[in-house]
């Protein structure tokens, strides 16, 4: 288990509200607010197809395709949560994130 989880923070960058999460020319923010996490994406250009969040233990909390422009996920506990993102060609982003 400790193995698992120190692979994934080696993993993640950290973003807060308003960062772009993905290569330059896509628009996709990822921020928390209110208990949730929420995926925005430029509705001409939807990169993100499916997002996996983790708690800081590893355990998978979300699994989700993606089709709407704005996505929100209700997390109930405060914390820090690992977000992963796979984009269009397979491409994965991971991110960390703080949920008040």
């Amino acid at each position: 288990m400790i193995k698992k989880v120190l692979l994934i923070l080696t993993l993640f960058a950290f973003v807060g509200k308003g960062f772009s999460v993905v290569p330059e020319g896509e628009d996709v923010n990822v921020y928390a607010s209110s208990h949730a996490i929420i995926i925005q994406q430029d509705e001409d250009r939807m990169v993100v197809k499916e997002v996996k969040i983790f708690d800081m233990l590893g355990n998978q909390i979300v699994s989700s395709d993606i089709s709407q422009v704005s996505t929100k996920f209700r997390i109930e506990k405060s914390g820090v949560y690992i977000v992963k993102l796979i984009l269009e060609e397979n491409q994965i982003k991971t991110l960390k994130i703080i949920v008040n």
